[in-house]
């Protein structure tokens, strides 16, 4: 599957409108036209057909590589029993909260990046998972704030978006290519206002930012309804080792460590004994 950016496609279409047809209509129905023309990637599964929509090379990537980027987040997942409820703090364009909801459990899902956010909508309503899924558009932090969003490549489906300090002051140096502000919450303050919500397990992938998730789930994680978490950590930084032992601190013990693709990252797993 070729992904074609809308510019591309606004030239094919006229060449097949004009040349090809010898047809003209007006601006607003080649727009009409173009919304239609949906970039959809089929994915297969033991929960049925996902369908993904891919309106980038990165979002495309990311749907090819479903189920084998990271097969212990799908191996993890596969853990949960019914009525559990999981937490994705970080969910980019969403894959792992479509997979918890199409194998039949709840999910919230916290997003800050808007293009992403949009396509996570998007492979909600595509996949008929409305009633499973709690997408909200806002970041998880240390503190309930509002601030930037630094964004080092401002395309869809990319990661490494990090609020609250430019990239290059947190992990690899980089290049912030735009900002913007977003709303922030801990994760101990959305669950004082909203506990209904409360998680069964939480995953928390925030490109080198954990450190402060987890700082702000304190009572999130002294509570025993919370069984496990699945959190990426990079294996050089001080902060990333000591949020590990502050995990353990809560009740919480290694389950497994799996390496990423990226260098030095880890997915570790922490159960409750």
């Amino acid at each position: 599957m070729k992904i074609i950016s809308n510019k591309q496609r606004l030239k094919l279409l006229n060449f097949l409108l004009h040349k090809v047809y010898k047809i003209n209509i007006p601006e607003s129905e080649k727009c009409r036209l173009l919304e239609g023309i949906t970039p959809i990637h089929l994915v297969s599964s033991e929960w049925g057909e996902f369908k993904l929509f891919c309106p980038s090379r990165m979002v495309f990537y990311r749907a090819r590589h479903f189920f084998t980027k990271e097969p212990e987040t799908v191996d993890w997942i596969r853990t949960f029993n019914a009525q559990e409820t999981l937490f994705d703090v970080g969910a980019n364009i969403g894959v792992y909260s479509l997979l918890a909801a199409k194998a039949g459990f709840k999910v919230v899902a916290f997003e800050p990046e808007p293009q992403n956010f949009s396509v996570f909508t998007m492979n909600i309503y595509l996949n008929e998972l409305s009633d499973l899924i709690v997408p909200l558009n806002m970041a998880i932090s240390d503190r309930t704030t509002i601030n930037f969003l630094y964004i080092p490549v401002f395309g869809i489906g990319h990661a490494f978006n990090q609020f609250g300090a430019p990239p290059e002051l947190i992990s690899e140096p980089a290049s912030t290519a735009a900002k913007q502000f977003v709303m922030a919450y801990t994760l101990d303050a959305f669950l004082a206002s909203f506990p209904q919500f409360f998680p069964t397990h939480i995953k928390i992938d925030v490109d080198g930012l954990e450190n402060l998730v987890v700082s702000g789930s304190i009572k999130t994680l002294e509570n025993p309804a919370l069984k496990s978490l699945l959190v990426e950590f990079d294996s050089r930084d001080e902060a990333s080792m000591q949020t590990i032992e502050f995990i353990q601190s809560k009740g919480f013990r290694i389950h497994s460590k799996s390496q990423r693709i990226e260098q030095n990252f880890f997915n570790y797993i922490f159960r409750r004994p």
